[in-house]
C-alpha cells in the first residue's frame, strides 16, 4: 500500500539522454520547457508522479546527473543502470521494479517512455547475444522491456509510448537530402527478420559507405513502430490488459548525442550548428523535420497524459509531434508485424511466466 501522500503512479523514463525529458517532470524547473501545458500539469501536481530514469550507465549520464540535480525536492525518482545490448539486464532491471510494484515501494507505472535509440554509420557492432546492435537496442530490448514489466502498469490508464523516426519510412521527404534510401533496392526495409536481427541487411561489411548504418537504424525503428500495432492487438485481447495504450510518436531531428558515433562533421552539425538553428525552423514549422528537445519533449509527455485530445484509452495510435498521422505503409502490414513478434520470441528467448500477457506466443 502506498504511503498517504506518496506519487500515485511512476513513470518510467527508457535512457534519460533526452534530458529536456527529464527536466520537464520537475515541478517549477519545467516552466523553463516551451510546452507549457505539460510544465503547468506538473508544477500543480509535483507529487502525484514518481520517476524512474535509466541510462545506460547512470554514473556518467551527465544529461540525466544534471537534469535531477536541477529538480524540485518534491520529486521523487530513483535512477537504474541499464544496458539494452544485454538482454540479461533488461531481465534484472525488469524485475527489479517489478518487485517493488508488487511490495508497494514503487506505484504503478502509468506510463512507459521507450526513449532509448542507438546509431552507427560505417561500423557495424554486434551484442553479447549476438545480435545487430541496431536492432535490439532499437527494438528487442524494448519489446523484451515492455512484456515483462506489463504486470506493474497501470491496468485502467497505463500507456507504453515508443519514440518512432522518419527514418522507418523510405519515401519520407526528411530523408532525401542524405540518400540512404534513394536506389530502389532500398524501399523495403523488412525482407525477414533474420537479416536485420544478425545484421547482414545492409551491412557494413558489404555496404562500407555511412549510409549502411543509418539504414540499419531506420530499420530498428520500423520494427519499433511495427511492434506498436502487434502489441495493441495483443493487448485488446487481454481480460487484464485490455485499457493499457500503445502510442507512438515521431519526435523529430534534435540536438542530441545519437550522431556522436558519426563523422567529425556530422557530430558538430548535430550539436554545435542544430541548436542554433532548431528554434528558427520550428517556429516556421512546429511539427517539421527539425525540433528543440523542449519542443520534443513537451509532445511525448502530452502522449503520455492527455486525455481530452486522444481519449481516455487511446489506442495504437501515431504521432507526428502533436498531429496524428500515420506511419508508412510497411509499418502497418499485419503479416509483417505478426512475423517480428514470432521471430522476436526466439531471439529473446522469451519463457513462460515472464509477462503477464496471455497471448503472448
Amino acid at each position: 500500500m502506498n504511503r498517504i501522500g506518496a506519487p500515485r503512479t511512476t513513470e518510467l523514463v527508457d535512457s534519460a539522454d533526452f534530458g529536456e525529458c527529464a527536466r520537464s517532470h520537475q515541478g517549477e524547473v519545467a516552466a523553463s520547457s516551451k510546452w507549457r501545458p505539460v510544465a503547468r500539469f506538473f508544477s500543480q501536481a509535483p507529487m502525484e508522479f514518481y520517476g524512474v530514469y535509466t541510462a545506460r550507465e547512470v554514473s556518467t549520464a551527465s544529461k540525466l546527473q544534471g537534469a535531477l540535480a536541477g529538480a524540485s525536492s518534491e520529486h521523487q525518482h530513483d535512477k537504474y543502470s541499464l544496458d539494452l545490448s544485454r538482454l540479461a539486464n533488461v531481465r534484472s532491471i525488469a524485475r527489479t521494479i517489478n518487485k517493488r510494484v508488487a511490495e508497494g515501494s514503487l506505484p504503478p507505472i502509468r506510463a512507459l517512455i521507450l526513449n532509448a535509440g542507438y546509431q552507427e554509420y560505417t561500423e557495424q557492432y554486434f551484442s553479447e547475444n549476438g545480435l545487430d546492435m541496431s536492432f535490439q537496442c532499437n527494438y528487442l530490448s524494448h519489446w523484451l522491456l515492455t512484456l515483462m514489466l506489463l504486470q506493474s502498469l497501470d491496468k485502467a490508464h497505463g500507456r507504453i509510448i515508443v519514440l518512432g523516426s522518419s527514418t522507418h519510412d523510405p519515401n519520407h521527404p526528411a530523408n532525401d537530402s542524405i540518400g540512404m534510401f534513394k536506389d530502389k533496392e532500398w524501399k523495403i526495409l523488412f525482407h525477414d527478420t533474420h537479416s536485420l536481427a544478425k545484421g547482414t541487411w545492409s551491412s557494413a561489411r558489404e555496404y562500407s559507405s555511412s549510409k549502411s548504418g543509418f539504414r540499419r537504424y531506420g530499420a530498428g525503428k520500423l520494427c519499433e513502430i511495427m511492434m506498436i500495432y502487434e502489441f495493441q492487438r495483443r493487448l485488446d485481447r487481454d481480460p487484464v490488459l485490455a485499457n493499457i495504450s500503445v502510442l507512438g510518436i515521431d519526435p523529430g531531428g534534435m540536438p542530441s548525442g545519437l550522431t556522436r558515433r558519426g563523422s567529425k562533421g556530422l557530430v558538430v552539425a548535430a550539436t554545435v550548428v542544430l541548436p542554433v538553428i532548431a528554434p528558427l525552423l520550428q517556429w516556421r514549422n512546429p511539427n517539421g523535420g527539425v525540433r528543440t528537445t523542449s519542443k520534443s519533449a513537451g509532445d511525448v509527455l502530452r502522449t503520455c497524459f492527455d486525455s481530452k485530445s486522444l481519449g481516455e484509452t487511446p489506442k495504437a495510435l501515431y504521432l507526428n509531434g502533436t498531429e496524428v498521422t500515420q506511419p508508412s505503409l510497411e509499418a502497418r502490414d499485419t503479416a509483417k508485424q505478426g512475423m517480428l513478434w514470432r521471430d522476436s520470441i526466439t531471439y529473446a528467448n522469451l519463457q513462460q511466466g515472464e509477462t503477464l500477457l496471455r497471448d503472448w506466443a
